[in-house]
């Protein structure tokens, strides 16, 4: 047994190889009569690999001695190799202890005891030595056997080991730790709390890897009936959403996504409402057919909530929409919304049409916005009036350029504002913020990053400036 000897495989799990010379130990007793490998190609194992009766070929004792003694010389000699760097040269160097773990030593020297009898019983070692009393050695050991571990075993367990993988080394929690969470997802024996810590040991893997080795368990997750597994998945979202490609979200994960908009709990159908506006920029034009057609529903949801974020997603997801889909679609939702009985969900529709001004043609402004936004320009609620007067405020202002255009005719008018809305740059970012924000920051963040880092055309600065909209249902 030597370095020689050994495999890594891709999880980083060692393996015996060159079996080669592997005997039953009692044919040995027959000496050079036996057919025992061993004793004919001793030649091919160095000296300094065999035990004193091994090399001067007493095979008469070897039987009469623990079956395990020749092979804990060998383990003797790897444990120098693996601590030392290099193959063993000669047998003096053994002696060497320097580079040892000061807990191995004394269990290194019985491996190598000059008597056969008093050699230590390699199974012992591995069992009693306190250098396998570490983290790394407990979290591979407990998921080795999750499946006998019960739900509040478990439940501990993944709670803690995000933590616990932070004082790891990064090799065995990407390829021995992560693929073994991966497979307890897949298999069911990990709770979908498990979600969150395959997550994070994924965290640092270059994007093919990546793909590799934990799409295809997220892609069998969205699978599942499993309600928390789905929370776990869309609540993690942005931790992996940028590692999906188009193909794959719009062909399978949304096609299992979308089962969350009709989900019976209303916390799902929020859950999955704003986990959209992660995947919208993947979704193909086809997809986002089906997707309004959702959205329509969810507009008239029984949950106030889940009504006024329905528009500010449409909001949201209206630079990914084809021009003609936006044009058709938006005007009819948002002033829907502005004639809704829960006062967040008609700031959401006063944001919305002025985050949107550029799919609206001046005769729809003139006549079907201004006579929706105009009623609430006396509402109850003090914030509803005050976004009222500013969505008025946009809308007349964009109403007296397009007079001012009129003056050169009817056509150069028209050509101005086609002109004026191809100009308009799509932003990056999200323009309207979550109106009530029960689960928007599980999934995407705080809304206040997806606003910073450009510069705000009027109109959405002046919806931005409507401020945190949270209010309870």
């Amino acid at each position: 047994i030597s370095m020689a000897a050994v495999v890594l495989t891709d999880r980083l799990d060692w393996k015996l190889s060159g079996m080669d010379l592997v005997s039953e130990i009692d044919s040995l007793a027959s000496g050079t009569h036996s057919e025992a490998r061993i004793v004919h190609s001793g030649f091919m194992v160095p000296d300094q690999y065999k035990p004193e009766e091994y090399r001067r070929g007493d095979w008469a004792s070897i039987p009469t001695e623990p079956h395990w003694a020749v092979d804990a010389w060998g383990l003797g000699c790897l444990i120098q190799e693996v601590y030392r760097g290099v193959p063993l040269a000669r047998t003096e160097q053994l002696r060497e202890t320097d580079h040892i773990p000061a807990v191995l030593i004394k269990d290194y020297q019985r491996l190598l005891g000059s008597q056969p009898s008093r050699r230590y019983n390699p199974k012992k070692l591995v069992e009693n030595s306190s250098l396998f009393a570490n983290k790394l050695v407990e979290t591979i050991t407990f998921l080795d056997n999750l499946t006998l571990k019960d739900s509040i075993e478990k439940e501990q367990f993944f709670r803690h080991l995000p933590r616990v993988l932070e004082g790891l080394a990064k090799a065995p929690v990407e390829r021995k730790i992560l693929p073994q969470i991966c497979e307890a997802l897949e298999f069911g024996s990990a709770p979908a709390l498990a979600i969150s810590p395959m997550l994070h040991a994924a965290r640092d893997l270059a994007p093919d890897v990546f793909a590799a080795r934990v799409n295809p368990c997220l892609i069998k997750m969205y699978a599942s009936a499993d309600k928390q597994v789905r929370v776990a998945l869309l609540e993690n979202l942005s931790k992996y959403a940028h590692h999906l490609s188009d193909k794959t979200v719009d062909e399978t994960i949304y096609n299992h996504m979308a089962t969350g908009f009709v989900d019976e709990t209303a916390f799902i159908r929020e859950l999955t409402l704003k986990s959209v506006l992660v995947l919208a920029p993947k979704l193909s034009q086809r997809t986002h057919a089906s997707l309004l057609k959702h959205l329509s529903k969810l507009q008239v949801d029984e949950e106030p909530a889940i009504r006024a974020n329905t528009t500010i997603l449409l909001g949201n997801v209206a630079r990914f929409l084809a021009e003609a889909t936006a044009k058709r679609v938006l005007l009819n939702a948002f002033t829907r919304a502005l004639r809704d009985q829960f006062p967040p969900a008609r700031m959401a529709g006063l944001m919305a049409l002025v985050a949107t001004t550029e799919y609206y043609e001046p005769g729809e402004s003139a006549g079907r916005v201004i006579p929706a936004v105009a009623p609430l320009m006396v509402d109850l609620e003090k914030d509803v009036r005050e976004q009222a007067f500013k969505c008025m405020t946009t809308f007349v202002d964009l109403l007296k350029k397009h007079s001012t255009l009129l003056e050169k005719g009817p056509e150069a008018a028209a050509a101005a504002h086609a002109a004026a809305a191809q100009k308009v740059v799509k932003p990056t970012g999200n323009v309207l913020r979550w109106a009530v924000n029960a689960a928007a920051k599980r999934i995407g963040g705080d809304d206040h990053e997806a606003l910073a880092g450009r510069e705000l055309r009027p109109e959405e600065a002046a919806a931005a400036a409507g401020g945190d909209l949270s209010a309870k249902a």
